[in-house]
């Protein structure tokens, strides 16, 4: 039997802009009446009976709006509607837009976002989707297709993001083989689900950002290549290129400071700062450098890119060569935007692969007693 707000929609669909259907007072009014249907209370048992059977009639209502097939070339659509319609339930009754399973739309809503290049919103609603997930399913929950999207798992055919977690698998293993052709070693894919994403999922929720961060630091690279291949550098604004480097740069250090190694040191001093973390033997050891890293003491982004370079003339291993561009990166773009030149295609290229390098060696190294299988990996 068709909801009412499906049949709202569907009246709606022979018009030039079916998107108003969405907006109309009809399709609020008949969103209010199908939630009015749902428990205004979560089950006792979140993995229960009671439980299931609400989320999938949930995922039938959701299901029903068809918002990924009427505008299936509009993500930006796409947002705008999920978006409204879940604002409306929110308005409508918060206690049952609470315990209502919204799985489905946070889903929808993380694969929209990625195909419109908005990564961080991207992941915000994947991880959304996630959340609800796991509330249902618990240990399944890498089964589920959240759960297959964060840990880049493309083999299982039922998920409606396959094309895009193997776009993202395959940009991950490209990258990785950049690093080790400039002479480092790449994390594989089963040791970032391993000692990240299993146990930001299942043991240290704060990790969660960094699983985010992590997936969308990789994936904004794709936009940022295209714009400079578009408009190469030269005078004009850097700040895409800026920002992103040096979100990529926080990442790392806020690696080092949730690591084993780096807990200690955040203890005793809540805002360690990056020179510090890598000035202990615990850390600089943990990464693989028998020494704590020196600065390049380059003041200015332009010296951060010329030393970078000096550093691979002079044959400085990759590991070391990485920590220090990284260190540089954080502090140039971290207190000044104001930089006159962006970075070329190759100059951000280089960044880029040292930055992400950083993040993997210290994934590697410092996160080897978090490893926690799960289905396998």
């Amino acid at each position: 039997m068709e909801s009412s707000s499906a049949s709202v929609i569907r009246s709606f669909l022979g018009r030039s802009k079916a998107e108003l259907a969405f907006y109309s007072d009809q399709f609020a009014e008949a969103l209010a009446e199908d939630l009015s249907g749902f428990p205004a209370k979560t089950a006792a048992d979140p993995t229960g009976g009671d439980a299931l059977t609400a989320a999938a009639r949930a995922d039938t209502l959701f299901n029903s709006l068809r918002i990924p097939v009427y505008f299936d070339a509009a993500p930006s659509i796409q947002i705008r509607l999920w978006e409204r319609t879940l604002k409306i339930l929110l308005d409508t009754d918060r206690a049952r837009y609470a315990a209502l399973h919204k799985g489905t739309p946070f889903y929808f809503l993380g694969i929209a976002s990625y195909l419109a290049e908005d990564f961080e919103r991207a992941m915000f609603y994947m991880d959304c989707a996630l959340e609800q997930d796991y509330r249902l399913h618990g240990p399944r929950w890498y089964r589920i297709p959240s759960g297959m999207f964060v840990r880049l798992d493309d083999i299982p055919e039922a998920q409606a993001g396959r094309v895009l977690v193997r776009n993202a698998k395959n940009l991950f293993e490209s990258f990785g083989k950049s690093i080790t052709t400039a002479g480092g070693a790449p994390m594989s894919l089963d040791e970032y689900r391993a000692r990240l994403v299993n146990h930001g999922i299942e043991r240290n929720s704060e990790l969660r950002s960094v699983v985010t961060a992590f997936l969308s630091y990789l994936l904004e690279v794709t936009p940022r290549r295209t714009q400079l291949q578009l408009a190469p550098a030269g005078s004009g604004t850097g700040e895409p290129f800026f920002l992103h480097l040096f979100k990529g740069s926080v990442l790392f250090e806020s690696l080092l400071r949730t690591s084993l190694a780096g807990q200690p040191i955040v203890a005793s001093d809540p805002k360690p700062i990056l020179k510090k973390l890598l000035s202990s033997r615990d850390i600089f050891q943990g990464l693989g450098l028998n020494r704590a890293p020196q600065g390049l003491g380059a003041s200015t982004f332009g010296n951060v890119v010329k030393r970078i370079k000096d550093d691979a003339a002079a044959g400085v291993p990759f590991n070391e060569r990485a920590i220090r561009a990284v260190w540089a990166v954080r502090n140039t773009t971290g207190h000044n935007l104001a930089w006159p030149l962006r970075p070329d295609s190759a100059e951000y290229e280089e960044l880029f692969v040292l930055v992400l390098g950083s993040i993997m060696l210290a994934i590697n190294n410092l996160y080897q007693d978090h490893m926690l299988e799960t289905g396998g990996a």
